[in-house]
């Protein structure tokens, strides 16, 4: 039996990887604060008020995901905001399923627009799009998907319950 070797590294988070690349496992998070200055003078005072300056958090998530012998794959990630501790994404899933590609199954983003699919480490700006304050990006369910044309254009279908922020 071959002694394998892991090798660790920080890049966007902490890596392990097994010398057989069999399993790889990141620890990651975020912190967001969001800082809030205002100046007014005394006619916008008067027509909206007094703005007060202020600071919160938006989000502050945990999480560590990993691949297991190359196929299989799984994601917890704990969200704390508003107070309270969440669940973001909790899932497992398959990879290379001949002829759909990859399944999850669990409390996962659903597959509703690229908006909601990008994380929220690589957005523009500090809020989505209007449209996503009509829809919840996570449910627990289970989600089929796959990418096709060199990687160009993303399929998905998906099946999922409406559930709160704790699956």
């Amino acid at each position: 039996e071959e002694k394998s070797e892991i090798k660790s590294t920080w890049q966007n988070g902490y890596h392990v990887v097994s010398g057989d690349n069999n399993f790889r496992l990141k620890f990651g998070g975020r912190i967001q604060h969001h800082f809030s200055f205002f100046n007014q003078d005394q006619d916008v005072e008067n027509l909206l008020g007094s703005l007060d300056n202020g600071s919160e958090f938006r989000r502050i998530r945990f999480y560590n995901s990993g691949t297991i012998y190359k196929s299989g794959q799984y994601k917890l990630q704990l969200n704390y905001s508003e107070g309270a501790a969440s669940l973001a994404d909790v899932w497992v899933g398959l990879t290379g399923i001949p002829f759909i590609g990859n399944l999850r199954v669990g409390h996962l983003k659903e597959a509703f627009s690229l908006d909601m699919m990008t994380s929220s480490n690589n957005i523009t700006f500090l809020e989505r799009a209007l449209v996503t304050a009509f829809k919840k990006q996570r449910n627990s369910g289970i989600s089929i998907f796959n990418t096709v044309m060199n990687q160009k254009l993303i399929w998905a279908i998906g099946l999922f319950q409406n559930t709160d922020k704790f699956g």
